[in-house]
């Protein structure tokens, strides 16, 4: 069963991600979208799960978790934040249960082929989760090949937290075993000998819960929407243009943000490393330049609501941290 809102707002979603909206549902974060996945794999003691550096805190902490239960966890390294196919089918085996992988990654800003990955996964007998919030409503990128996908709302698509997209391949479904069961993922809420049965609904709906946040999911409608009318397109043109002039400024200044050598991968989000990363980022941050600045980095993520002039504000106050 769902409301107008949630059955509006998945078709919204579907005309961004390009898959069904009913292969489409409403959990409370990315996170809780991996946790699902991972809870529906019937894992087995030496099975294995493959990620890479470069990816978010939370599938090291899911890794590690695995870990304990007696699977392998395989961390693919990267090139100066440059994440090869090559290295990832090197570490892909038969007994490789999941693939964890982001679109975009939050630490280095750049944009994985995510359609060349899913071949070797698929190719293994694998499974694709994709992490898109780093890219979903900036970037124009590939969701179409991957078995899960998630992205929480409250980053590009405006949104807030508590609420995320997470998409389900139905031919996968018979492979997955129920990871949990709430009144809202069942078909038949009232049927008869419920301490004994019950019915999953056939699609992305039987990993629903209870009821979902429908602030933020009223929220994302009208975000969508107002997405929609501008176009994912220009926005993603718009971002280039400022990401080749921050790009610019970075390198007069002898920094050398991650994805040099691979512009055409490069999302908005850039970073580079430092030693003094706190200060710097503090500094600008007191110039009323917010900037991510953690984990030995300082991240800048221009969006196409900036401008030319913000990029040179930036420049003229990371000249007086410098």
């Amino acid at each position: 069963m769902l409301t107008q809102l949630e059955q509006e707002t998945r078709e919204l979603v579907s005309e961004v991600i390009h898959v069904p909206g009913k292969d489409i549902v409403f959990l409370s974060s990315t996170s809780r979208c991996l946790d699902a996945a991972i809870k529906s794999i019937q894992w087995q003691t030496g099975d294995n799960l493959v990620f890479s550096e470069t990816e978010f805190l939370t599938t090291e902490f899911t890794g590690a978790l695995l870990g304990m239960s007696g699977m392998e966890v395989r961390v693919v390294p990267s090139h100066r934040g440059v994440m090869a196919l090559e290295d990832y089918a090197a570490r892909i085996d038969s007994r490789t249960k999941l693939v964890v992988a982001s679109s975009v990654s939050y630490k280095t800003g750049m944009i994985l082929d995510v359609k060349g990955l899913a071949k070797i996964a698929k190719a293994a007998g694998s499974l694709l989760f994709v992490d898109g919030i780093q890219g979903l409503g900036s970037v124009q990128i590939e969701t179409t090949a991957a078995d899960f996908f998630a992205a929480g709302t409250f980053k590009w698509l405006f949104g807030m937290h508590g609420v995320s997209i997470f998409y389900v391949n139905p031919e996968i479904l018979d492979r997955l075993k129920p990871p949990y069961v709430g009144y809202h993922s069942v078909s038949e809420m009232f049927g008869e000998n419920r301490t004994s049965k019950f019915n999953l609904w056939p699609d992305a709906r039987r990993f629903q819960e209870g009821l979902p946040n429908y602030p933020g999911i009223l929220l994302l409608r009208n975000s969508l929407k107002a997405i929609q009318a501008v176009g994912i397109e220009s926005i993603w043109e718009k971002n280039r243009a400022l990401l080749k002039e921050l790009m610019g400024e970075l390198i007069s200044r002898e920094l050398k943000p991650f994805g040099l050598d691979q512009p055409e991968r490069h999302s908005p989000i850039v970073a580079f490393e430092s030693d003094d990363f706190e200060r710097i980022g503090r500094e600008l941050i007191d110039s009323g330049i917010i900037v991510w600045a953690k984990d030995g980095r300082v991240r800048i993520s221009p969006h196409f609501y900036n401008s030319s002039e913000d990029i040179q504000r930036f420049s003229t106050a990371l000249d007086k941290a410098l």
